[in-house]
Parts: structure tokens; sequence; C-alpha cells
């Protein structure tokens, strides 16, 4: 019963340690990767800018025709991911874009990026304290729409922004599938969500999870708000408002870990989902092995208490055997004395209290024996 008592409470607050750990686990996780991804998006930035420090000097001698290609190519080199693009326009040459298999369809955004709902506008740039601003999340220019993209834009010239400027585009579905693969749990993935609760990127069963009842689409934004569960609906507000925590929460009627944190450059937000039974699948593992320790120790200790227990009779029975063989010679020397034989003698060689009983015995029978012998003689 006390074994059982105490492998119980030894998982009862090994549960609760290990969810502690758990969850300071994945604040410190995503707050690493929400770091990563930031630092990431500050280097395509920066190699953009690059690019148009670049094209502003050659610009101010003579911009040859190679030049661009050659500037693009050194830049996409420079990039992590190799799925980005990179393009160079300008209102005199065109449009170079590098790799050159990436073709724009004139119907989506052409090259009047000024004219788009997804780009910034020339007032924007004149605002912005940086050379370079990104892009809204917009569907791709080469597949129909269907892939999510967004694009940083470094002008030459900020007041005249879309003249001649460098502009690097990245696919939010192979970052975020590049960000995914580093969840090797089942049920774990990663999704973005800007500042206004719009979820930017995540993988096909992630979004079907994370969209609210009826407000599920295959493409574009989903505004993640008013979801069947109060405390996700808390969490999506926290995330919203740029703070990083760990919620619990009901995500489809399944208790999951979520963990967020906003990106520094940007206003995005990264978000990590882990079932919470696969999170605390160490405290069961725990459980489990605290059952076979408590299996292991009382089988341990019943072998223990036999071989004790053996032990324990067979110096027993010779410690019997030790005190009854001197009681024994008592036993007989008082019968003998009883049939009237005072000659017989107890002899007891050890050293206890029945030795000390055997010489009481002995010098009584002496003594009776002198009587007797008195007796006799005046008889």
């Amino acid at each position: 019963y006390s074994f059982h008592q105490a492998q119980t409470q030894i998982g009862i607050e090994g549960y609760e340690i290990l969810s502690k750990q758990t969850e300071q686990f994945l604040k410190n996780q995503v707050e690493e990767r929400a770091r990563s991804l930031a630092l990431q998006f500050a280097e395509t930035q920066s190699i953009a800018s690059y690019g148009a420090g670049v094209l502003a000097v050659e610009k101010e001698t003579s911009l040859s025709k190679e030049m661009p290609t050659y500037i693009l190519q050194n830049l996409f080199k420079s990039l992590r991911n190799s799925n980005t693009k990179v393009y160079f326009s300008s209102t005199k040459t065109g449009m170079v874009i590098y790799p050159s298999d990436f073709k724009l369809n004139s119907g989506t955004f052409g090259i009047s990026f000024q004219l788009s709902r997804y780009f910034p506008d020339k007032k924007d740039f004149e605002k912005a304290e940086k050379t370079t601003l990104w892009s809204k999340p917009h569907p791709s220019a080469c597949d129909g729409g269907y892939d999510r993209m967004v694009d940083v834009i470094a002008p030459t010239n900020k007041h005249k922004p879309y003249e001649t400027f460098i502009g690097i585009s990245i696919s939010l579905t192979d970052l975020i599938t590049q960000f995914n693969q580093l969840h090797p749990t089942r049920g774990s993935y990663s999704f973005l969500m800007d500042e206004n609760q719009n979820l930017i990127a995540a993988l096909p069963h992630a979004r079907l999870e994370l969209a609210p009842k009826g407000k599920f689409v295959e493409r574009g934004l989903i505004k993640l708000a008013d979801t069947e569960s109060e405390i996700l609906n808390t969490a999506f507000k926290e995330m919203g408002l740029g703070r990083y925590s760990v919620m619990k929460v009901q995500i489809k009627g399944e208790e999951k870990y979520i963990a967020f944190h906003p990106l520094d450059g940007m206003k995005w937000r990264l978000g990590i989902v882990v079932p919470v039974s696969t999170a605390t699948s160490a405290s069961a593992q725990l459980q489990t092995i605290v059952e076979i320790g408590m299996k292991q120790a009382i089988f341990r200790m019943l072998l223990a208490a036999i071989i004790i227990l053996g032990v324990s009779l067979v110096i027993g029975s010779l410690l019997i055997r030790q005190l009854l063989i001197p009681l024994h010679e008592v036993s007989v020397a008082s019968r003998s004395m009883v049939a009237g034989d005072f000659k017989h003698r107890v002899d007891v060689t050890s050293s206890d209290e029945i030795s000390h009983l055997a010489q009481v015995f002995n010098q009584m029978a002496d003594h009776i024996q002198v009587l007797i012998s008195h007796l006799e003689q005046r008889a």
C-alpha cells in the first residue's frame, strides 16, 4: 500500500514538474525560432538594400545591360532560401528576374507595382526610416496565385521608389514548410499571424485546424477570431497584441499547447502548436518507469525476506538445539535423582545461564548426596 501511494504521488508530482518544464521549453523554443525567422527577414532586407546601393553607384556611372543580371546573381547566392526570387525593375530597361525561369503573369501584377494594393505606396517610403519596405502577403504571380508570397522592395531613390529598385520575393509556403520540418513529433506545426489576427502562412492541415467554424478557405487570409473556445480566442488575441506566452487551449476538442512570440522588425507573430499528450509523454514514461521500479523493489524485498527467513530458521534451529541439549541433560539428571541415583551430574561446557543452572544443580546434587551419606552412617 505504501509503495502504491508513493507511486501515485510521484506520478502526480512528476507530471506537474514535467508540464512546467515542457511549457518553459516551448517558450524558449518559439522565442529562438522567432528570432531566427526575424534574422532571416532582416538578412533578406539587408541584401536587397545592398543591391539597391550597388545599382545606385552603377547608375551614376554607366549601368550596362549585363550589370543587373550579375548583381541579381550575387544577391541570390547570398540568400538562405533557394526558392527565393530576385528581380530588378526599371521604368527605362524593364524587368530582369533571377532565376530566369520565374515568369510573372502580366495579368496579375505586371511591372506596375505601385498600383497594386499589396505593395507599399510612395508615401510609405518617404515616411519610413529604412530605405527598404516589405509588401503585404499576396498571391504568387507565377502559379495562378496558389502560393503566398511576400516581397521586400529596395529602391535606389525612395522619392521615386518604383523608378529603379531591387525586389526579393519569398515564398511563405516554402518558409513555413521549412519551419514545420523542425517538428518531428506528430501533430506539431508552426504558423504565422499578423497583428490583425490574420493567418498568413500555415500548412493545409494547420489551416483547417486553426480556422474558426465556417471561415476556412484554401487560399488567402483567415481571421483567427470567434472560435468555439474562449481560451483559444484569448490566445489569438494575446498573440495579435504582440505578447509572447505559452497557453494550454482546446483546438477541435483536443488539448494542445500554443506558444507564440512576435517577430522583431515585422508586425508578424510566430506560433507553435504541440499536442499536450505528445508534449507530456515524458511524464507517462516516468510513471511507467516508477511503476516498474516499484515492482522490482517489491520483488527484491520479497526475495530478500525469503532469504532472511531461511537464514533465520537455520540459525534459530541451531540456537534452539544449543539451548535444548543442556536442558535435556538437566532433565535427565533430575529424573535420575527422582529414581534415587544421586551420582549423575550435568556436563555443560557453555558459559551462559543454562551452564549456571547446571552448576547449581550439580551443587545441589552434591549436598543431597553428602546428607544421604551422613544419614546412612548414622543409621
